[in-house]
């Protein structure tokens, strides 16, 4: 363990199961916060994904030897403007396509594909961390372009990271109502031989799918269930992202899962799961009444569906601050919880409203998601069943609980209930 800069807050880098054979288990890696606008819980973002401590300690010190100069705010590392040396996304990208050159390498050397693969996993985990924030908010409008190619990116590495290693196709692509594209990835077990349950899943970040790799790697490549995931509708600088809007794409989804027959008969129609989490879970939760006879059973985890965000948003962290106020509330925090009534699906939750299998599941201190809110969206399903999972403060700060702790709980729910 390298020597600890200053002893401030500990960064998480969490590892896939699956890849003993890099670098072994992670460590902590301590870094200075204060120097840095983002918010340095890399851990909640990188959930599941292979990652390197050697390698995202040696950027670190790129960023904080670079990132001197030419900074949008003024002491702050990580705001360069200019994508060069000391950038965040311009260093994280040449890590990420580093690993991506060598699997191409790799490919041409007819090498083991399970070699392939990791360094695929590796290119997407380091894509992943350079879209991080993952907004296109005011402190990186001169880095949006290659924010939104790094998440791209991701996706892309990530899709290759699970064709290489099972030789099964994960790329699909749905239209949107308004003609828009809607990336997805289908992640099959490998043991499929069609009409595999699925579960859809969208998580709260929008277009980060790639943090299904760990999911899938400990989880689900030798299960019974497929996985769906695909982007939410999105948001730009400054555009309010109507959360009445935010259930269409899964309303599309869901219905050319039953007008194709299962995607051609991969996946069963009439066993469709949904299982969402933070700003994925109100999205989800519309789904639930607009397809509630299409979906067979479903899980809300520290779903942002009641009264997200209490407390003061103004003594939140810079950078989660102003992510809230791009996505949610216009001109100023002040707004914010006026606002955030527009998305509280509190009238919606009204008791015994749904019939299917319904799990809650999340910790009961969650600050967007707590218990009460809980117990509401549980009443809201005769069949509704409620988990508490308690979440290290040091995780993400008590916000969805670690994976590894609450995605056990999830499969063994579907597994009672998500059948043919």
């Amino acid at each position: 363990m390298q020597k600890k800069i200053i002893l401030t807050l500990i960064v998480f880098l969490l590892w896939s199961c699956n890849n003993d054979d890099l670098n072994g288990p992670t460590k902590e890696i301590a870094i200075d916060q204060k120097v840095f606008y983002r918010d340095l819980r890399i851990g909640a973002f990188v959930n599941g994904l292979v990652v390197e401590e050697k390698a995202i300690n040696t950027v670190l010190k790129k960023i904080m030897k670079n990132g001197s100069n030419d900074l949008e705010i003024p002491g702050m590392v990580d705001t360069k403007k200019t994508y060069s040396k000391g950038n965040w996304v311009y260093e994280f990208t040449q890590l990420a396509k580093e690993n991506e050159n060598l699997a191409n390498k790799l490919i041409l050397e007819n090498a083991d594909k399970m070699k392939i693969s990791q360094a695929y996993a590796l290119s997407s985990a380091y894509y992943t961390i350079a879209g991080f924030p993952y907004v296109r908010n005011v402190r990186f409008k001169s880095s949006s372009f290659q924010i939104q190619e790094s998440i791209d990116k991701a996706r892309i590495n990530f899709q290759k990271a699970i064709e290489t290693e099972t030789g099964l196709r994960t790329a699909y692509e749905f239209i949107g109502p308004a003609g828009e594209k809607i990336n997805a990835t289908l992640l099959l077990p490998l043991n499929s031989k069609g009409q595999c349950p699925v579960i859809i899943s969208t998580m709260g970040s929008d277009q980060i799918q790639s943090m299904f790799y760990g999911i899938y790697q400990k989880y689900l490549k030798n299960s019974q269930f497929a996985l769906l995931t695909f982007d939410l509708p999105g948001y730009q600088p400054g555009e309010f992202l109507e959360p009445q809007k935010t259930n269409k794409y899964h309303d599309i989804v869901i219905d050319k899962i039953i007008q194709t027959n299962g995607l051609n008969g991969l996946i069963n129609k009439n066993a469709i799961g949904v299982w969402s989490k933070s700003f994925g879970g109100n999205a989800a939760t519309l789904a639930l009444y607009s397809r509630g006879s299409k979906i067979k059973a479903a899980c809300i985890e520290c779903g942002a569906v009641i009264t997200p965000f209490y407390g003061d948003p103004t003594t939140y962290p810079k950078m989660t601050a102003e992510g809230v106020q791009e996505r949610f509330a216009k001109n100023s925090l002040s707004d914010l919880h006026k606002i955030l009534k527009n998305i509280s699906l509190k009238s919606t939750f009204q008791p015994n409203s749904l019939s299917m299998p319904l799990l809650i599941i999340g910790n009961p201190l969650d600050y967007i998601n707590p218990e009460k809110d809980m117990v509401i969206q549980q009443a809201s399903s005769t069949k509704g069943q409620l988990i508490k999972v308690d979440n290290p403060p040091s995780e993400t700060s008590g916000h969805c609980p670690p994976q590894d702790l609450s995605f056990p709980e999830v499969l063994k729910f579907f597994s009672k209930h998500l059948k043919p």
